[in-house]
């Protein structure tokens, strides 16, 4: 067994769970992909779409990021299994973590050599 093996193996038993009888640090959460559609002359706005997906996430805490110029408060989250969802463009992107919404600010995969072990989600704190 490959070393990036084993560490796949680790990561993947901290998130759910079954690494260490009794400790839980993962929430449940939504990773929300909104798209823009077609312009509505009638209303003067577009119409969005979005759609979900339950991701599990460890919470890294707090960080900031700047926007325009102006530094924002965020929270950087890790987390696994994003099958089917494109990171290509995350502008309109949202993260729910019990029951709070974060802006996708920027998605980084954590890898060991070519292997992708989890996703690092810094999500901007929405007032």
């Amino acid at each position: 067994m490959s070393i990036n093996a084993v560490v796949e193996n680790i990561v993947d038993k901290v998130f759910d769970g079954t690494l260490v009888s009794g400790l839980d640090i993962t929430r449940s959460g939504t990773y929300t992909r909104r798209t823009e559609s077609s312009f509505n002359p009638t209303t003067g706005g577009r119409t969005v779409g979005s759609n979900g997906t339950t991701i599990t996430v460890i919470d890294k805490g707090n960080s900031f990021y700047y926007e325009d110029g102006v530094q924002k408060k965020a929270r950087k989250f890790l987390c696994k299994d994003f099958t089917g969802i494109d990171f290509s463009d995350i502008s309109n992107d949202r993260v729910t973590i019990d029951s709070l919404e974060y802006k996708v600010v920027s998605v980084k995969p954590v890898r060991m050599g070519s292997t992708d072990l989890a996703y690092e989600i810094q999500g901007g704190v929405l007032s």
